[in-house]
């Protein structure tokens, strides 16, 4: 959930953001232009799309379960997102990096 502190609202969407699991790419999020509300709370209605033929691929299984035994992914989020407000128009690049701990 996100807060908009500003005394506008305006839109958002995001048609081409990536995410990685070991420098595989595993999902396509989309999300189609929604209007994000002033000074309140929202969330962001996302589509995600998994390319499961590349999670199964021989070569990059191995290296999933190799990292899940290790109980270690490499998460990377690259993309950008559109923001519109009072016919402003700006888009934020997102390339983000995490080192994801599994528990089991």
């Amino acid at each position: 959930m996100f807060l908009n502190k500003n005394h506008v609202g305006g839109t958002l969407k995001t048609d081409d953001f990536r995410v990685y699991i070991n420098k595989i790419e595993v999902a396509k999020i989309v999300s189609d232009e929604f209007e994000v509300p002033k000074r309140e709370n929202f969330t962001i209605p996302l589509t995600v799309a998994v390319d499961t033929e590349k999670l199964v691929d021989k070569s990059s299984l191995g290296g999933l379960l190799g990292s899940l035994i290790a109980q270690n992914l490499n998460v990377h989020y690259k993309g950008d997102i559109k923001y519109k407000i009072m016919g402003y128009s700006s888009t934020y690049t997102v390339d983000e990096i995490q080192d994801v701990k599994i528990k089991f």
